[in-house]
């Protein structure tokens, strides 16, 4: 049987045989199913931002002191984490248990290696 490619990008290849990502190489054959998953965000930066506006708040009632630079910089922070793109991952089930193959913000680059890697395994 001749091989097949069905993704041929700069880091990765999907082909009837193997997926390669980065420095990571599986046999087709192996992989049992494939899913990608959002990383949920983290709790803490929300009570940062509380308390960085807290201070920020406190602090400019008597004047803008160094406590309220210190204040705005968490709020500013916790901003920044709450609200930076999603990390995806793109997750291989094998035989030998889930492998976390791929975690990346592009969601066009996750969606190409999915439906590539579900285009393989259904051609075996």
């Amino acid at each position: 049987m001749e091989e097949t490619t069905y993704l041929d990008a700069p880091g990765a290849s999907v082909t009837s045989t193997r997926i390669t990502i980065g420095n990571q190489t599986f046999a087709t054959r192996n992989i049992g199913s494939v899913a990608v998953a959002e990383v949920p965000k983290p709790k803490w930066p929300i009570l940062i931002g509380l308390v960085g506006a807290a201070m920020a708040a406190g602090a400019l009632s008597g004047g803008f002191s160094a406590t309220t630079v210190m204040g705005l910089a968490m709020v500013a922070g916790a901003a920044a984490v709450l609200f930076a793109p999603a990390k995806l991952r793109l997750k291989l089930n094998a035989g030998g248990g889930e492998i976390m193959a791929l975690e990346t913000t592009d969601r066009a680059v996750i969606d190409a290696l999915h439906q590539a890697i579900v285009k393989a395994i259904a051609a075996r």
